[in-house]
C-alpha cells in the first residue's frame, strides 16, 4: 500500500467514526445546534480532503479529455434535439470555463443552426452565429410566426446558400403565402437535404418514430432538388407525394395523408405504378388509402429498413403479408385503428426476416392481440426489441415467448395479461395490478418498468424482492390507477438496486418508504423525480442514508428533478448529495405536514 492510499483509508476511518458520533445525535431536523459544532467541522474537513485526493488519483479528468471528444461532447449537449433556442444552451457553455469558451467560439459547428423566433437580443445572436459558422453548412428552424423574422432578412439572405436544413417547430398554425414569401429570402430550395416539422433526432429507437400532424414549411416539394435526403413533412396532399416519389436520394419520409380525394385519384396510381422500386430507408406514413399503400409498400419491399404506419383492421392481412416480404426490415411499428371490423390474423411467412424490433399498438376490441403477436413470432425472427400495447385484455397466450432467443427488451401494457415465463430478457416494462407483481420473476432483467393499476382492495402492498428480482440495478414505477385508491404500500428489498425513476402518482408513498427501510435498497445510489417531491422527506431519506452508510449503506449521491428546486435549498442539497452535514431549513419550513414522526417511525 502506497503512502497516498494509506493516508486515504486513514481519513476513511477518521470520517466513519465522525460520523458513528454525529450520527447518535441526529435528529433529522435541519438543526445542527445540539451537535458538537468542533466534530461537524472536522467530519465536513474530512470528506473534503477525501473528494480532493481522489480528485487528484482520478486518470482522467474532462480537461484531461482530448479536444476533439470534449468538442463532440459539448456539441451533443448544446444541440440534443434540436428543439430551439440551441444558441442559449451554447452560450451558458461558454460561462464554464476559458478552455470551454476558446473551444466552442473557434469551432463552427457550435454555431451554424439558426434560429427565428422570439428569441432575446436574436439580431445579436443571429449575427454572432452567421460569423462564428464560417462557410459551413446551416440548419435553420423558425417559428410560424415570421413577422418578427423580417428584421432578420438583410443579415440571412447572403447566406441562403448555406442553408440545407429547413425546420419548422411544431405548430398547427396552417402554412401562409407571407411565410413562404420571407421563405424564398432564406433558403435555396435545390440545396435543402433536410424538410421537416421537427428536429430529426439522432437517437435510434422506436419511440422517435412518430407522424406529425403539425403543417410543414411553407416551400413547393415540387421546388426541391436531388440533395434532399430527410423529410418529415407532417400533413401532405396528393401534390406533395407526387412530388417525393419522383425524388431520387429521398432516404427518410415521414408523411401524414388527409387530403380525401385521394382514393380516387388515378394520376398518383398511375405514377406508382409506372416506377419498378423506391430507395427509402425510414417510412412513417398514416391517412393513405389502401390501394395505394399497398403499392407503395411493394416499391419498398427491397429497400425498407423501418416502417411505421396507421392501418384499420380489415387491411392487417395485407400489411402482415407484405411485411413478411420485406427482408431488410429491421424496425416495425404498427399501431391498429379501432374501426369496429374484425380481422383475420394471416399465417405470414418471417422465415430469413431481419426484424429486430416490433412495437405493435391495437387500439382494436375486434383483434385477437395473443394471435397477432404469436403470428410475428411463430419463425422466430432475431427480434430484440419487442413492444405491445392494447385496450383489450389476454385471456391466455398462444406463444411461448421465451422461444426469442435474441430478445433483450420487452414491454406489455394491457388491462388484464395473464402471467407468464420471462423469457432471458435485459429489460422488462408490465402493466399489472399490484397483485400479480407478485408472480412476475426474472433472475436476468436489470431494468424494471413497473405501471401499476391498483385493481384488488385486498392487495394493498406492493412488493419487489430480491427473492424474485435478484439482479435489478434500475426501477422505474408509474401509478396506472384511474380512480381514486388508499395510498399504496410499497415495499422494496432489492439488493443490487442503484437507480430509481418516480412518475407521478404515489412517489410521495416511495419516497417514505425509501426513507423508513433504507436497508431494503442497500446501494441506491440515484433517485429520478419527475414530479416535484416532498423536500423534508427527502432531506430526511438522504440523512439517514448518509448516517447508515456506517454500516454499509450507499449514500444517495445524485439527483434529477422533472422541475428546479427552490433556491433556498439547493446549496444544503448539494452539500448533502457530497457527503456533508450542513444547516438547512426546518422540516416544517419544507413542508407544512410534518411527516418525520412518520417516516423514522415515531409514532405517539
Amino acid at each position: 500500500m502506497s503512502n497516498n492510499e494509506g493516508y486515504l483509508a486513514s481519513l476513511g476511518a477518521r470520517k466513519k467514526q465522525l460520523l458513528y458520533d454525529l450520527g447518535a445525535k441526529f435528529d433529522y431536523s435541519g438543526r445542527l445546534d445540539h451537535l458538537d459544532p468542533t466534530i461537524v467541522q472536522l467530519y465536513n474537513e474530512t470528506v473534503e480532503e477525501i473528494e480532493k485526493i481522489r480528485t487528484n488519483n482520478r486518470r482522467i479528468t474532462i480537461n484531461d479529455i482530448p479536444v476533439e471528444l470534449l468538442s463532440d461532447i459539448l456539441l451533443q449537449a448544446s444541440t440534443q434535439e434540436l428543439r430551439g433556442y440551441v444558441i442559449d444552451r451554447v452560450l451558458e457553455l461558454t460561462l464554464v470555463c476559458t478552455r470551454w469558451t476558446d473551444l466552442i467560439l473557434n469551432n463552427a459547428k457550435f454555431w451554424t443552426c439558426i434560429e427565428l423566433s422570439r428569441l432575446e437580443d436574436a439580431e445579436a445572436k443571429l449575427a454572432l452565429s452567421l460569423h462564428l459558422s464560417r462557410n459551413y453548412q446551416l440548419t435553420l428552424l423558425y417559428t410560424p410566426d415570421l413577422t418578427v423574422t423580417g428584421i432578420f432578412s438583410q443579415a440571412l439572405s447572403p447566406h441562403a446558400h448555406r442553408v440545407e436544413s429547413l425546420i419548422r417547430l411544431l405548430s398547427s398554425h396552417r402554412k401562409t403565402a407571407e411565410e413562404q414569401k420571407l421563405l424564398e429570402h432564406f433558403v435555396i430550395c435545390t440545396n435543402l437535404t433536410e424538410v421537416s416539422t421537427r428536429p430529426r433526432t439522432t437517437l435510434h429507437s422506436d419511440s422517435n418514430m412518430v407522424i406529425s400532424a403539425a403543417w410543414g414549411p411553407s416551400i413547393d416539394l415540387l421546388d426541391l432538388g436531388e440533395k434532399l435526403r430527410c423529410i418529415n413533412f407532417g400533413k401532405c396532399t396528393i401534390r406533395d407525394l407526387e412530388a417525393l416519389i419522383l425524388l431520387k436520394n429521398l432516404v427518410y419520409v415521414t408523411i401524414h395523408f388527409e387530403d380525401p380525394q385521394l382514393a380516387s385519384d388515378e394520376a398518383l396510381a398511375s405514377k406508382l405504378e409506372s416506377i419498378d422500386r423506391l430507395t427509402w430507408l425510414e417510412l412513417s406514413i398514416a391517412g393513405l388509402p389502401w390501394p395505394l399503400m399497398t403499392r407503395l409498400l411493394h416499391l419498398l419491399s427491397g429497400t425498407l429498413i423501418r416502417l411505421l404506419t396507421y392501418i384499420g383492421p380489415t387491411h392487417l392481412d395485407d400489411t402482415i403479408n407484405a411485411v413478411g416480404r420485406m427482408k431488410r426490415l429491421e424496425a416495425l411499428n404498427i399501431l391498429i385503428n379501432n374501426d369496429f371490423k374484425s380481422a383475420v390474423i394471416p399465417n405470414a411467412d418471417y422465415k430469413g426476416s431481419s426484424l429486430i424490433s416490433l412495437t405493435l399498438w391495437v387500439d382494436s376490441t375486434y383483434i385477437h392481440t395473443a394471435d397477432l403477436i404469436a403470428s410475428f413470432c411463430r419463425y422466430r425472427p432475431p427480434l430484440k426489441w419487442l413492444s405491445v400495447s392494447g385496450k383489450t385484455r389476454i385471456s391466455a397466450w398462444k406463444f411461448d415467448l421465451r422461444s426469442l432467443e435474441c430478445l433483450r427488451d420487452l414491454a406489455l401494457d394491457f388491462p388484464e395479461l395473464p402471467v407468464t415465463e420471462i423469457p432471458n430478457v435485459e429489460s422488462f416494462s408490465v402493466v399489472a395490478s399490484v397483485g400479480q407483481f407478485r408472480y412476475w420473476r426474472s433472475a436476468s432483467v436489470l431494468h424494471l418498468r413497473c405501471g401499476i393499476t391498483v385493481q384488488e382492495p385486498d392487495q394493498p402492498f406492493f412488493t419487489l424482492d430480491s427473492c424474485c428480482w435478484p439482479n435489478i440495478e434500475s426501477l422505474t414505477i408509474e401509478d396506472r390507477h384511474l380512480r381514486p385508491d388508499p395510498q399504496l404500500d410499497v415495499r422494496l428489498n432489492l439488493s443490487n438496486l442503484r437507480q430509481i425513476m418516480l412518475y407521478p402518482g404515489d412517489e410521495a408513498g416511495i419516497c417514505h418508504a425509501l426513507a423508513m427501510h433504507p436497508q431494503g435498497v442497500p446501494r441506491l445510489e440515484e433517485i429520478r423525480l419527475i414530479p416535484p417531491p416532498e423536500w423534508d422527506i427527502l432531506f430526511i431519506m438522504i440523512e439517514r442514508r448518509l448516517a447508515l452508510s456506517v454500516k454499509g449503506l450507499t449514500p444517495i449521491s445524485q439527483l434529477t428533478f422533472g422541475c428546479a428546486p427552490p433556491e433556498e435549498i439547493r446549496v444544503p442539497l448539494v452539500s448533502l448529495l457530497k457527503g456533508h452535514i450542513t444547516r438547512r431549513l426546518s422540516n416544517y419550513e419544507l413542508s407544512v405536514q410534518g411527516n418525520i414522526l412518520l417516516v423514522l417511525g415515531r409514532h405517539q
